[in-house]
């Protein structure tokens, strides 16, 4: 069962990469995933091995916003912009101190590192809380802490704080900026025309290896049309994407 804009279908999640330039499809995977969590190092590596080449920069959506494997990737030498979740309104703001590896909130109230771990959507927190909430309710930001039913409020810190504080400054940049824009002008129509084509008639096979299959020969048709419809007139470059794409199948 996937969930779309749409509500709860059945179905599977369909990965695609398109290049920049001409914006031909250069891979598809179909997979089980609700959510493209984890897909971000594994498109990266899939598009390589079919392609045979290392990508400029590596751009996607929010969804694919994992921070160790867009680290990862970086640590690698790949250039990757990646859109971020918007930082939530009205939240309390905790300073942290690195010295003491503790938190503090405006009323100066202490949480200390638990030792504790947590792993939520491939992240890994370290969990921080106080010795005493006694005097909570008697704050002005007792409405806007997170607290459990036992009124704990627990702070998630990424272990990867330090990157991400790096990665956002640099996806705050004009020129991040502008790759995050010209990303929805590469993608999204090549999505808009599958699903055309798709969605008139669905898949009427079962089974992801069919699926993967099925999507395939349009990801094939795609291309072809497209490549049939750009006013390239060198023969060498329709033949190296031909060939590429070919003997990638």
């Amino acid at each position: 069962m996937m969930k779309g804009r749409d509500g709860y279908k059945m179905g599977y999640n369909a990965q695609i990469g398109v290049d920049s330039k001409h914006k031909f499809i250069i891979y598809n995977e179909i997979i089980n995933e609700a959510n493209d969590i984890g897909s971000l190092e594994r498109n990266v590596i899939t598009q390589i091995k079919e392609t045979r080449i290392k990508p400029k920069r590596v751009i996607t959506d929010k969804g694919y916003n994992v921070i160790n494997q867009i680290k990862n990737l970086e640590t690698n030498d790949f250039d990757c912009y990646i859109s971020q979740f918007k930082e939530e309104k009205n939240r309390v703001e905790y300073i942290y101190d690195e010295e003491n590896d503790c938190f503090s909130c405006p009323k100066y109230k202490i949480f200390t590192n638990t030792e504790k771990t947590k792993i939520d959507k491939a992240n890994e927190y370290k969990l921080y809380r106080s010795n005493d909430y006694s005097d909570c309710k008697d704050c002005e930001n007792f409405k806007k802490c997170k607290r459990d039913k036992k009124g704990v409020v627990t702070i998630h810190q990424n272990t990867e704080y330090k990157f991400i504080d790096e990665f956002k400054t640099k996806m705050k940049t004009e020129k991040a900026k502008k790759f995050i824009g010209i990303r929805k002008t590469i993608v999204e129509h090549v999505f808009g025309n599958l699903k055309y084509q798709i969605g008139r008639v669905g898949f009427t096979i079962k089974g992801i290896k069919n699926v993967q299959t099925v999507f395939d020969i349009f990801e094939i048709s795609y291309n072809v049309k497209h490549l049939c419809n750009l006013e390239i007139f060198d023969r060498t470059i329709i033949t190296q994407q031909l060939e590429i794409y070919f003997n990638s199948k």
